[in-house]
């Protein structure tokens, strides 16, 4: 079903008594989201969508118009206000505000670190030492003779925390001018930006307030060149994809964001949980793929060791500023500990069921759980939670969020049918 537009045009809705009412049929409501015409007899006027609430629609008209407005409300359980609308223009202007407020906040911390001596350096770096290590033969996670050992990187002694495959990919990428790094920096950087303004231009207030907070953590993932940059540009296509009804391409996106960087792997939980079955087969199918190249591009026994890398890391953290370093700095037991951020993700996991029939809700709660959840938090890894706001500057369609589920129920409904006629 047809959702309502965020320009006041409407394109349809479906809630309460108005259940199975496509208003994009209407050729009142249809025309009105452009230019007026009189070629019907029907004297139209541009409609706005007021409040919504279970008795149906209150509209606003722009142009007043008795004709157009009878015609409605004999038609439809909505309320027609002949006057003009004025209320949202403050609050547009509010949100433009705020949305260059954030942007401002954003921009000045991305000019404490650019200028032309600014050269990629830590995990970019890192990347390519990755990729430098494998082209010559040695351990993924380990040092060979002559590597460059990074010990700005913590407690755990490893050269890499990701999963191998970022390696395997930085194996092609050094063979470029400058090792890539250059290229591979700006590219980070760009796919953060455009996620960032893609937000803004679907929602600019929520955006605004989310970036003032935010934008040291999205400025230090663009300085550092962090995948992390790629994962949320990736998973905002992935919900325009869901939202656009192409749950293949958006499962194959997260089988693959989930092969670069763990932490989206539990998205795949989430297409499962709101009853996207083919989805969730088509995103691990893509992840076991993934891992056999990964294997032939460095190891055969490569993920062995990346769940050595990634267990230690879960008990001996690189920083304080996830759940683990806070809870030893506040004095918690280390048995405690210990079980923290596994207590937080079966919690985690249980609240995106418990929210199953709100897709968004969910949704946002699994990309918390990238945050609090990820056994190596850095200081950009908060940036992730741009990625929840996706549900709000693409909403989802009642018709849609609901279609998996009423299918599951109507299975369900079957089958205990069946059961009782058995007996």
């Amino acid at each position: 079903m047809p959702h309502l537009r965020a320009d006041g045009g409407v394109r349809g809705y479906q809630k309460g008594s108005n259940r199975g009412l496509d208003l994009s049929t209407d050729p009142v409501l249809f025309r009105s989201a452009r230019e007026p015409e009189t070629a019907t007899g029907v004297d139209t006027c541009k409609i706005h969508v007021c409040s919504i609430s279970p008795l149906g629609l209150r509209l606003i008209t722009t142009r007043p118009s008795k004709h157009a407005a009878g015609e409605l409300a004999s038609r439809y359980p909505c309320r027609v206000d002949l006057r003009p609308q004025l209320a949202g223009r403050p609050i547009q202007l509010l949100s433009v505000a705020i949305a260059l407020i954030g942007l401002a906040s954003l921009g000045l911390q991305v000019a404490s670190w650019l200028n032309p001596s600014f050269a990629p350096t830590q995990d970019t770096h890192n990347y390519v030492l990755a990729g430098l290590r494998l082209n010559a033969g040695h351990p993924l996670y380990g040092y060979g003779p002559g590597d460059e050992r990074l010990a700005w990187l913590g407690e755990a002694d490893y050269p890499l925390f990701s999963p191998p495959l970022i390696a395997v990919l930085f194996r092609a990428v050094v063979l470029l001018p400058g090792q890539g790094a250059y290229i591979w920096w700006a590219a980070m950087g760009i796919l953060e930006l455009m996620a960032v303004l893609a937000l803004v231009w679907r929602r600019p207030l929520v955006t605004g307030v989310f970036l003032i907070p935010f934008g040291l953590f999205i400025s230090t993932a663009m300085s550092l060149g962090n995948v992390d940059c790629l994962v949320v540009a990736g998973l905002l296509l992935t919900w325009y994809l869901l939202v656009q009804q192409h749950d293949d391409r958006a499962a194959l996106l997260i089988g693959f964001l989930a092969s670069l960087k763990l932490t989206p792997a539990i998205f795949v939980w989430w297409l499962l949980v709101t009853r996207r079955w083919r989805g969730g087969v088509v995103a691990m199918g893509c992840g076991i793929v993934l891992a056999l190249v990964a294997m032939l591009g460095s190891e055969p026994l490569v993920f062995v060791k990346f769940y050595e890398v990634t267990m230690a890391n879960l008990s001996s953290p690189v920083s304080n500023l996830g759940p683990i370093g806070i809870a030893r700095v506040v004095g918690i037991p280390e048995l405690a500990v210990a079980w923290l951020p596994r207590a937080l993700l079966v919690t985690g996991a249980a609240l995106m069921w418990a929210t199953r029939r709100r897709p968004g809700l969910s949704w946002a709660i699994g990309t918390l759980l990238m945050w609090v959840g990820s056994p190596t938090v850095a200081l950009h890894t908060p940036a992730l939670m741009l990625v929840a706001l996706a549900p709000v500057a693409w909403p989802m369609s009642q018709s849609h969020a609901g279609r998996h589920a009423h299918l599951a129920a109507g299975a369900t409904l079957s089958s205990g049918a069946q059961t009782r006629e058995s007996g």
